[in-house]
């Protein structure tokens, strides 16, 4: 009734100016699986202390506020879904203690439970007679919550305490009703009067209780603020988009003051130059709203405004006015602009939903007690499910996994998009690896999933012998065997046992297979061909000590010189320290096998260089040790040619000098390292040995 509205609204804005809290029961707020808000005011400054529990008078919590406020709200976390609550509040002030009786709330049910029971009402009125008369109607009806369509406050929207919070009381305590904004709300400061009396949602981007959404069982409830820009492209718009295309609640209810359609408003309502004049509700709504409620399959469509009851369908949506719940009813329109709004019911009333699994039904009450009108909509529905079957791939480095989407829901057809770049619900030829999915259903709500491919450890093989070598010997055939619980081998022999005999020198490889078919690395190995060492035999020559030792013989040496000295070269040099006759023994080895060859040597020694000799020849070494250079010194003044040769302490000849004529030479260190070794030096007639200490 806004035209009423402009004769009050100025003698009200006074009275808004002095508006002072008065004392406000305590009220139930949001409430959802897990949480809920406590509120209540005092026209006294107090405490707030808030006791809960789930028996009376048995309180497993209580909090209290810090200092004193005439506003009190309590956020509640971390309850359990579909619970019974009991709750206390107290409120303590000079001169003024109040204590609540001990109230209960529930809890949101479980996301699926289909069985849900709420009212909805609007334009509430005055708390005049009719006001009254709705709600104690109301107040026998056994539901979870209420929706409210809007004009809450039906005069400027600065009275919720007179208009609803005093009237509603014994509901309020004990269930929420969810409201949304009406023309009225708007009229003293935008609503925010409205804003601060609620406390509602506000899961939105804009962060704001204007507009939000909320869900109980298997339905999902979308409130708007028509006050607000609701046309295509703006902030609520696109926010109700999102809320709409990803649901998956069975049964969807959207809910806000200005309806689409209506036929509530003759020409007793004429305002110059105003939309009010014949009024068939907002336009802007039948063109940017309703297509989307008919897209994403809105259920029931519920408003106010119009201070009566209206319902009809179209495309499947049901829409519903319900504005008769304390303002005054208003005429039949004779002139029926909706032709879809099939019955019009002009008394003041409310309305009762039940929905029950794929029912739900709603009823007119008017203010008498009567049902007047009823409506019984029946909705099979297939909830959305997605799920990733997958075999893995069936051997290592194979590229045969597969993944198998199955997808079901209300909105098909659904469409997919593989991050390998494949539209198909179903992979086969995978790889091991990770592979995601978008699933997008006809309305454009995409979901993901992801399935993971994996491989079984790679298969792997040795080939061995019994002695661990690869040789042949002497031409006896090999055994190779491949180790490992394996079903199949395959040999590059053509063998397919485990074990194979071989014999000649070549590369021989094997793949083992086990019960699945699943191979292994291809294992290789080179076999080689020996014979047993025989007919050893050596050469020697000795000069003085020294002598030196050859064999025409292949394999691995071991040389004892008869003086428990022994080396493994193939020609080793020795320094004897004494003349005499030695055993010298040889052992020539390989992997099939060894022989040995003696011979008895006889060292002469210092008896071909006499020591009369030896003390003419002054033979010096300075220094030694040393650590980069020594020089050899020595008598030659006949001018004899000497040779001079440095070796190991095994008599391998690491360094020959020869054609030494002169009477000294500098032995280089070079790429000596530390340790002992021996030198020889020689003529024609003398033969001299001693020893060389590198630092």
């Amino acid at each position: 009734m806004k035209y009423l509205f402009t004769i009050l609204f100025s003698c009200c804005l006074l009275e808004l100016a002095y508006t002072q809290i008065v004392n406000r029961y305590p009220n139930i707020q949001r409430p959802s699986q897990t949480t809920a808000t406590i509120a209540w005011r005092r026209a006294n400054a107090s405490t707030g202390t808030l006791y809960l529990g789930t028996a009376p008078n048995v309180w497993f919590d209580s909090v209290t506020t810090v200092g004193l406020a005439q506003k009190h709200f309590f956020d509640l976390a971390g309850l359990q879904a579909n619970t019974q609550y009991y709750y206390q509040v107290k409120s303590i002030a000079p001169n003024d203690t109040f204590v609540s009786a001990i109230e209960h709330f529930e809890t949101a049910p479980l996301p699926l439970e289909d069985k849900v029971s709420f009212l909805a009402y609007g334009d509430c009125g005055y708390n005049n007679t009719m006001q009254n008369q709705v709600g104690g109607l109301m107040e026998q009806e056994a539901v979870d919550f209420a929706l409210v369509t809007g004009d809450i406050d039906q005069n400027i929207g600065d009275n919720y305490d007179g208009i609803f919070f005093g009237v509603y009381k014994d509901m309020l305590k004990q269930n929420c009703h969810f409201t949304c904004i009406g023309n009225h709300d708007t009229y003293a400061d935008n609503a925010a009067t409205y804003l601060d009396a609620f406390y509602l949602f506000s899961n939105n981007p804009a962060n704001t209780e204007r507009y939000y959404s909320f869900e109980w069982g298997d339905a999902k409830f979308v409130c708007l603020d028509a006050n607000l820009d609701y046309t295509i492209g703006s902030a609520q718009h696109n926010w109700m988009l999102d809320e709409f295309k990803c649901n998956d609640k069975k049964w969807l209810f959207i809910f806000f003051h200005q309806p689409p359609w209506t036929n509530a408003w003759s020409l007793d309502y004429y305002v110059p130059f105003s939309p009010y004049f014949l009024y068939q509700g907002d336009e802007d709504m039948r063109t940017d709203l309703v297509p989307e409620f008919e897209k994403y399959g809105v259920d029931f469509v519920v408003n106010g405004h119009s201070h009566c009851y209206q319902r009809g369908a179209m495309n499947g949506v049901q829409y519903l006015v319900t504005g008769g719940a304390g303002a005054s009813t208003l005429d039949a329109n004779t002139n029926s602009n909706a032709p879809n709004l099939s019955v019009e019911i002009y008394e003041n009333h409310y309305i009762r939903f039940d929905i029950n699994g794929d029912t739900a039904k709603y009823v007119m009450i008017n203010n008498n007690g009567q049902r007047r009108d009823s409506v019984v909509v029946i909705k099979p529905y297939l909830h959305y499910s997605q799920n990733i079957s997958s075999s893995n791939a069936s051997c290592n480095g194979a590229n045969d996994g597969q993944a198998i989407l199955t997808v079901s829901g209300p909105k098909p057809p659904y469409t997919f998009l593989w991050d390998n770049g494949q539209t198909s619900a179903n992979l086969t030829g995978l790889a091991p690896g990770t592979y995601h999915v978008a699933i997008i259903d006809s309305v454009g709500c995409e979901r993901t999933d992801s399935v993971v491919i994996t491989e079984p450890t790679a298969l792997t093989t040795q080939i061995t012998t019994a002695t661990g070598d690869y040789i042949i010997c002497d031409s006896t055939p090999l055994s190779l065997s491949a180790i490992g619980n394996f079903t199949n081998y395959t040999w590059s022999t053509a063998d397919t046992t485990s074990t194979i005999q071989v014999v000649s020198p070549n590369v021989y490889t094997v793949t083992a297979y086990d019960a699945l078919g699943c191979a292994s690395a291809p294992y290789s190995i080179t076999v080689t061909a020996e014979t047993s060492p025989n007919n050893t035999t050596f050469l020697h020559n000795s000069t003085g000590l020294n002598a030196s030792f050859t064999t025409a013989n292949t394999g691995n040496y071991l040389w004892d010189f008869g003086d428990n000295t022994t080396s493994t070269l193939q020609h080793p040099n020795h320094n004897y320290s004494t003349a005499g006759v030695y055993t010298v023994q040889l052992v020539v080895s390989n992997a099939c096998g060894s022989d040995t060859s003696s011979q008895l040597v006889t060292i002469v020694g210092t008896n071909t260089t006499t020591i009369e000799t030896l003390q003419a020849l002054e033979l010096s070494l300075t220094p030694n040790p040393f650590s980069e250079f020594t020089i050899l010194s020595f008598n030659n003044p006949t001018q004899e040619t000497f040779s001079l040769s440095i070796t190991d302490v095994q008599g391998k000849i690491l360094r020959n000098y020869t054609n030494i004529t002169g009477n000294q030479i500098q032995i280089d260190k070079k790429e000596l390292s530390a340790g002992t070794y021996l030198y020889t030096l020689k003529s024609d007639a003398i033969s001299v040995s001693g020893k060389l200490l590198i630092q």
